[in-house]
């Protein structure tokens, strides 16, 4: 998976009014980065808080990771529900997220959601003890927050008199009415006239529709974006008043729907958002120093394989998001030389139906044609009526040329339609086209001709009752160019058939399978080889506090060419288990992560086995941590792996000063003697926060004592500071 740091934003640089401003706005798009002991991983992150629910019913949270979790990688992932006392003190309740093979998910169970707001962050803590949070800098710097409308109007609720004014005088549609047109207006009339302030909430069929409500002292408009089905809608409006509490519940009845066009839909939200007024933005910008230092024990002439390269520069972080018209934008601009020296951007908006992305964009579309992929283009979604409609254009690739001999740049063009028949039935058509630019290889130099590549896709999807579903996809490539030197030019079909079972995020299963040609090329697909053909089951379940989650697959290799034994089967394995207990006044979070992979080679057969386990308790302002893995790889010789860790978090001035120490050391080993190292990473990381402004200092050391190789020993320093204003 491709590696993208620069759209890590360094915690606690962000200030709360950022994210005060995009709560409860459609798109909350981050990059989390993931760095452990020299080894790199990425993985984008994608969470739409829910805007309104009710109070004491269930939310269920999910980040959805397009290409896949890196499940090694990842010691806890918890959602924490933050609340606030009487005398203002916080305390927290960590929930574990229930890890999938693209997303992770989570349940907020129902006694935690009360009015006015239940808020809450997303903590993933990496097999190294680094800790990273979305929103940025959270709980401090910000919260995800679901507005909590209490409808039973309890006592509580009330005025102090105990009065309830229900005079509201509708206008449209009257209560039983039929109306004959999809997208009718509903207003009413307010009287007496609302006093300042007050707090609205519109609910259609169970929907908060409160985006859409306008009210007024005397009068209150609600404009319908989506055409609403053919038959009885249940309508209910509340606003609460200092004094008084406002309500009206009534049905209405549509007798023929129809959609509008695409082309009106997105005109009325982009005239929302040109005369909703100027843009309220507000963000962090962050300056700073990285260095990177190494002392060695090797000659000046060798390649020590460091894991950064030496440098000294400048970093600079800017994020900004806001809100205009009912749409959310945001703004990312990164560059942190300790990576790379690249600057990496993103550019995004989303209102009630579109959602557009520019700079460095990760689109997904479907198993067969592109699960996942990253590079530079611009991206768009539009929802019309029951049907959506996804594009992208982007450069997947840059061209790389030496001496005429290179990498060709590619690129990729798509366009996705998913039509949605019924509320338990969707069909999806997706259409991918990639190609190469020789970019400055001449013809006469070329050794492979370039890459052309069609692949098109039709999905199915009907749900049943009870959680049931089912799914399937058919693909069907075209393919020219370099990728086989005996015929350049070939085609091939794949298939996914998918059955489903969810009683809720914590309890559900998945059986999957997969079949492909060996000449099928998907435009970006992860997870299965061409010719390849297997059956794989991810599941979860809850039991007695107890979280469980995993998957397994058995696979056949199709491809006598791709080195894997024909007549053998490739075995899959993973499963974790998550829990959570108090303990007196602090709390403690234990997981436990196990993998088995057998890979039939045709020279070797190829086994690797991976065990991990830890524990963090957290209490009042401390938190420590502890963390074992062992691995093993058998092939054509046998090595492991012993790896420990810690870690103390301790914020000796809570929103004000923070400090962090983490260690960690592995011992890798090898029966022929090849392998033999000791690898250590140690890890001090202070924050100063003042007002709006933050001082960030971070320390790292890494050394290897490389036993069989001594000339591959190195030690490297880490130095970066940032100071950082929020705006």
């Amino acid at each position: 998976m491709p590696y993208h740091p620069k759209h890590h934003t360094p915690g606690g640089m962000l200030q709360g009014t950022v994210w005060q401003v995009i709560q409860g706005t459609a798109l909350t798009v981050l990059l989390l980065a993931v760095v452990a002991g020299g080894a790199s991983g990425g993985m984008t992150l994608h969470h739409t808080p829910q805007q309104a629910v009710p109070a004491g019913t269930c939310v269920c949270v999910e980040w959805t990771v397009p290409g896949g979790l890196p499940h090694d990688e990842i010691a806890t992932a918890d959602v924490v529900i933050v609340s606030l006392s009487v005398n203002g003190s916080r305390s927290e309740r960590t929930i574990p997220l229930v890890p999938g093979r693209d997303v992770l998910r989570g349940e907020i169970p129902a006694e935690a959601v009360r009015s006015p707001a239940v808020e809450y962050f997303l903590r993933i803590v990496d097999m190294d003890g680094t800790e990273s949070v979305l929103p940025p800098g959270a709980p401090e710097a910000g919260l995800y927050r679901t507005t909590v409308f209490d409808l039973s109007l309890r006592s509580d609720r009330l005025p102090a008199d105990g009065s309830i004014d229900t005079t509201v005088e509708l206008l449209s549609p009257l209560a039983g009415e039929v109306v004959h047109t999809a997208t009718p207006e509903i207003a009413g009339l307010i009287d007496p006239p609302l006093e300042d302030p007050w707090e609205a909430l519109f609910i259609l069929d169970g929907e908060d529709l409160t985006q859409s409500l306008e009210v007024a002292r005397d009068l209150f408009v609600v404009t319908l974006h989506d055409s609403l089905d053919r038959g009885g809608h249940a309508a209910t409006l509340v606003v609460f008043t200092p004094s008084r509490t406002v309500e009206a519940s009534w049905v209405f009845f549509v007798h023929e729907r129809g959609d509008a066009a695409p082309t009106e839909e997105l005109g009325v939200e982009f005239g929302d958002l040109l005369e909703a007024g100027p843009l309220d933005l507000h963000g962090m910008v962050e300056v700073g120093w990285a260095v990177v230092l190494a002392e060695t024990t090797a000659v000046e002439s060798l390649d020590v394989y460091l894991p950064y390269e030496e440098t000294s520069a400048p970093s600079f972080n800017l994020y900004a998001a806001g809100g205009v018209g009912g749409a959310s934008i945001l703004v990312t601009v990164q560059s942190d030389p300790v990576y790379d020296e690249d600057i990496h951007w993103l550019v995004s908006a989303e209102g009630q139906r579109y959602r557009l992305e520019a700079g460095e964009v990760f689109p997904e579309f479907t198993s067969t044609t592109l699960e996942w992929a990253s590079g530079v283009g611009v991206q768009g979604e539009l929802k019309h009526g029951r049907g959506l409609t996804r594009a992208v254009a982007m450069r997947m690739s840059e061209a790389d040329t030496i001496g005429g001999l290179g990498i060709y740049s590619r690129f990729a063009l798509g366009v996705l339609e998913r039509v949605e028949w019924s509320e338990r039935t969707s069909v999806t058509l997706s259409y991918l086209h990639t190609f190469d630019r020789e970019g400055s290889i001449k013809e006469e130099q070329r050794l492979v001709e370039p890459l052309v590549n069609h692949v098109l896709a039709s999905e199915a999807r009907v749900e049943f009752g009870g959680g049931g579903s089912v799914e399937i996809e058919i693909g069907r490539s075209g393919t020219s160019g370099y990728v086989s030197p005996s015929d350049d030019s070939f085609s091939g079909t794949a298939v996914r058939a998918e059955l489903g079972w969810v009683r809720d995020h914590g309890n559900r299963a998945l059986l999957r399978y997969v079949q492909s040609d060996s000449d099928f090329c998907s435009a970006g697909s992860l997870r299965y080889d061409p010719g390849e053909r297997g059956l794989e089951l991810e599941y979860a379940w809850s039991v007695m506090g107890v979280k469980l989650s995993g998957s397994s697959g058995m696979f056949r290799a199709g491809d006598p060419d791709g080195g894997i034994a024909l007549d053998r089967s490739e075995m899959k394995f993973y499963g974790r288990a998550d829990i959570v207990r108090e303990i007196g006044d602090g709390s403690i979070r234990g997981y436990g992560v196990a993998r088995h992979d057998v890979i039939p080679y045709d020279a070797y057969s190829y086994r690797y086995t991976y065990a991990a386990g830890g524990a963090t308790y957290r209490v009042s302002r401390v938190s420590a941590t502890l963390s074992l893995s062992w691995s093993r790889t058998d092939s054509d010789g046998r090595s492991h792996t012993i790896s420990a860790g810690g870690d103390v978090r301790l914020a000796v001035m809570p929103g004000r000063l923070s400090v962090r120490g983490s260690a960690r050391w592995t011992i890798g080993e090898s029966d022929d003697g090849d392998t033999n190292y000791e690898r250590a990473s140690y890890a001090l990381v202070t924050k100063l926060t003042g007002g709006e402004q933050d001082i960030r200092v971070e320390y790292r050391y890494l050394e290897k004592e490389d036993i069989a190789t001594p000339a591959q020993s190195y030690g490297e320093h880490v130095l970066k500071i940032g100071v950082g204003a929020s705006f």
